[in-house]
């Protein structure tokens, strides 16, 4: 192919034509063909065919034109016959490519006697293609920045172009309202200035020639994600304050609540922008809070763990300390797991067999109150305000006999010379604070024969006269022994070989 010719601009063989229209595109080319001539004996003759054009569809070469050639289309020299035919005139429309991107065109002689054939370089077809660039934009509300958008001409498209924009509303141009307008460059730089504005349109066209398809810019809102701290304490007493801290222009808060309304609720003051969190009843809640920014955009930011009213570590407070207080001596108990911003006091008590010898929010110093033998004592830390009461059981002094009793253990009698088994039982007034009872036994058995056992609480007696036998017994402890407690036993001499019984005296 030669002399190829569109636009009135020429192409060489092989070189691609970009079109700048889907129809009517008028191309010319002359047909260039050179075959051996050889006339004499035992020559070949080409001058007789077909010269077809073809054009590429994108999948398939398809005939466009077919001529028929026959000697008289034929220039000669010594040894080359030359193709001498018309220029060829085409008209190449978009509804003859398979593929949007193009394709292309090529010439092929087949003479038809020998079977010879001539294939040409394909010259490549592009039609018009054009894009915009950013194919899509996501804005930030309220964020004003400049942007550019391009018009790529992706085949090159020749010839003058224009692009006519159509931007609706919500941008400016060099300052100035934009809505639909025309340009000469390919490219243009616009600021949003409402939210959101429209998607941006432009519509590319050859001067004095063929529309091409509109391209559009979406243009989208950005997702809202604040990401601000409410401020505030992590614990509520009895009612608390929260607040965003500098709130940008345009960000308001429309609601609040609480994870829980039965533990606390939460209210808004619109004027001032505080949050006031009330308490209903001890627990955790997490704070919300919907804010909206000017593109009526909403989110929600939160608070969490916030404690209202006391934890449960201050109902499971302890108090420690020694288990015992001997006469003479101070005993400091202190008071643990109650440290907490809405414990602003603490109350102690004890019972009438301690004296308070001093005291603070988390401790006291007790002693024992020797006008009173209970032996049993009983610490107490109480919360105001709250049911909360914190026990500590102690042992005051040392044990007295009352409620120590000395018990003669199965049905025997007592006689000489027979062993039987006594208990000592200890059973004084307590709290339910009060440790398990922790004291030995001391014994006083005259006129016997005894067995001792690792209980110090029982004991084997094995008289050894007839008659009256008084046992004593005293508990022990930490601070010393008890009083004594009696009881008077009479023994009776063995007759039948049973011995002596011993029957107690009341």
């Amino acid at each position: 192919m030669e002399n190829i010719e569109y636009l009135n601009n020429e192409y060489d063989d092989c070189e691609t034509i970009n079109l700048d229209a889907f129809n009517n595109n008028d191309i010319s080319f002359d047909a260039y063909v050179r075959v051996p001539h050889n006339t004499g004996p035992g020559g070949y003759v080409y001058t007789y065919g077909t010269l077809t054009v073809w054009y590429n569809s994108g999948s398939a070469a398809v005939p466009l034109q077919e001529y028929g050639i026959n000697d008289t289309h034929w220039t000669y020299t010594d040894s080359f016959a030359y193709l001498d035919i018309p220029t060829i005139y085409l008209s190449l429309d978009y509804s003859l490519f398979d593929d949007t991107e193009g394709g292309g065109i090529f010439i092929v002689y087949h003479e038809s006697i020998q079977e010879f054939m001539r294939e040409s370089c394909e010259n490549q077809i592009t039609f018009p293609k054009f894009s915009i660039s950013p194919e899509n934009v996501s804005l930030n509300c309220g964020d004003d920045s400049e942007i550019t958008f391009y018009v790529e001409n992706e085949n090159n498209t020749p010839g003058e172009l224009i692009y006519v924009w159509n931007v609706g509303s919500g941008w400016l141009r060099d300052g100035e309202p934009v809505s639909y307008f025309e340009t000469t460059t390919s490219s243009v730089t616009l600021q949003p200035v409402s939210f959101p504005p429209s998607d941006v349109k432009v519509e590319p066209e050859v001067v004095n020639g063929e529309n091409f398809q509109q391209l559009i810019s979406s243009v989208t809102i950005s997702d809202f994600n604040p990401n601000f701290d409410i401020s505030g304490d992590n614990y509520v007493c009895d009612t608390g304050i929260y607040a965003f801290n500098n709130l940008p222009n345009g960000i308001s808060i429309q609601s609040v609540s609480t994870s829980n309304p039965n533990i606390a609720t939460a209210t808004l003051d619109g004027s001032t922008g505080e949050i006031t969190v009330t308490k209903v009843a001890d627990g955790i809640i997490t704070l919300s809070a919907v804010l909206q920014n000017s593109c009526n955009q909403t989110a929600t930011q939160t608070k969490e763990n916030i404690q209202i009213g006391l934890p449960s570590s201050v109902f499971n407070a302890t108090i420690t300390g020694n288990n015992f207080v001997c006469q003479g001596q101070n005993y400091t108990y202190t008071l643990s797991g109650a440290n907490h911003p809405c414990v602003s006091s603490v109350v102690w008590s004890v019972s009438s067999n301690l004296n308070i010898v001093s005291q603070d929010s988390n401790t006291i110093t007790v002693s024992q109150n020797i006008f009173d033998n209970q032996y049993a004592g009983l610490i107490t830390a109480s919360i105001p305000g709250t049911a909360i009461e914190v026990e500590q059981g102690v042992w005051v002094g040392v044990p007295s006999n009352a409620g120590l009793t000395i018990q003669k253990i199965d049905t025997y009698d007592f006689y000489v010379g027979t062993w039987t088994q006594l208990k000592a039982n200890f059973t004084p007034l307590t709290y339910e604070a009060n440790d398990p009872l922790d004291v030995t036994f001391e014994w006083q058995i005259p006129n016997s024969m005894v067995r001792n056992y690792a209980d110090t609480a029982y004991k084997d007696v094995n008289p050894n006269s007839s008659g009256q036998l008084t046992i004593g017994v005293r508990a022990v402890c930490d601070c010393g022994n008890g009083e004594w407690s009696y009881r008077t036993f009479e023994v009776d001499s063995d007759s039948g070989g049973g011995g002596n019984e011993l029957t107690p005296i009341d």
